[in-house]
């Protein structure tokens, strides 16, 4: 049995326990036996708060270790030099960047349908050259804030199907919000690869945790702002990547939905990308 599967078996025990000392105080209280039905109340109200502490410092001892696992988690070939490198919120992927041999690493559970990281989980790599980088999409809530889609040949053949020609999305993913919402729950980047093993990779970069250890996102917020700025970081790197493997007079073929538009920060971010770049093409 999973460890969240044990958490929230735990959980429901807790709140079955509750309401059976409630339900038990009441009929003491309503018989006339009040101080028997505060031995019942408060003792496992105590006792709840002891459990509800316990699991909040393990969901954080659980973190801590997993961030130290994907810290020291390395790419097959020996001779891969990470130059960027970005641990996904939910810490499920792990993402890694070699600008001078122009491969990307990425790091996911073994099996693909886990949906919690647990400490000492195993995980898969896979490599990948930059021709093999077929699309990306940012989402937010499942929204798609927009798509890039590689013009190579190859990715032209393997996407047909898949992206849809009128506005450029992923068919059957992402699509364009109805009302906009104050808040949000998650972020994620998905990258399409030319790789039979694992064509679909997620990026988490934000995710709303019901325990309260990590809230929903304000719009607008300096919070907000920031996660939202780095994934739209890895979204244009991609996307330099994805133009580096084609040629120069066949563009990435992009569509930004929602009117979401880069600002300063992004712009800039835009510009060093582009520089650092151009510093390492000429060996500076």
């Amino acid at each position: 049995m999973a460890a969240s599967d044990l958490q929230n078996d735990k959980m429901g025990f807790g709140c079955m326990t509750s309401i059976l000392a409630v339900f038990a105080s009441i009929i003491f209280f309503i018989k006339g036996y009040a101080w028997i039905g505060w031995l019942c109340i408060i003792p496992t109200l105590f006792l709840n708060l002891i459990s509800f502490l316990k699991y909040s410092k393990g969901i954080k001892r659980n973190r801590e270790e997993l961030s130290k696992q994907l810290e020291n988690l390395k790419p097959k070939t020996g001779n891969f030099k990470a130059g960027q490198t970005f641990i996904s919120s939910n810490q499920l992927t792990k993402i890694a960047v070699d600008e001078q041999a122009k491969r990307i690493c990425i790091w996911a559970p073994e099996n693909p349908d886990t949906s919690a990281a647990l400490a000492g989980m195993a995980y898969e790599t896979f490599e990948y050259d930059y021709s093999d980088i077929l699309a990306v999409e940012m989402s937010e809530d499942g929204v798609s804030l927009g798509t890039k889609s590689s013009q190579s040949q190859t990715a032209r053949s393997l996407l047909e199907g898949f992206i849809s020609k009128a506005d450029g999305t992923f068919i059957g993913g992402a699509q364009p919000a109805e009302k906009k919402k104050k808040n949000v729950d998650s972020l994620d980047l998905t990258i399409i690869v030319n790789s039979p093993a694992r064509p679909l990779h997620t990026i988490n970069f934000f995710t709303f945790i019901s325990e309260g250890s990590q809230p929903p996102l304000k719009k607008g917020s300096p919070a907000y702002r920031e996660h939202i700025n780095r994934l739209r970081h890895w979204y244009m790197l991609l996307s330099f990547v994805m133009q580096e493997s084609t040629e120069e007079d066949k563009p990435v073929h992009e569509t930004v939905l929602n009117d979401i538009l880069p600002d300063i920060d992004t712009l800039s971010a835009m510009d060093e990308l582009l520089e650092e770049s151009k510093r390492r093409q000429q060996g500076g």
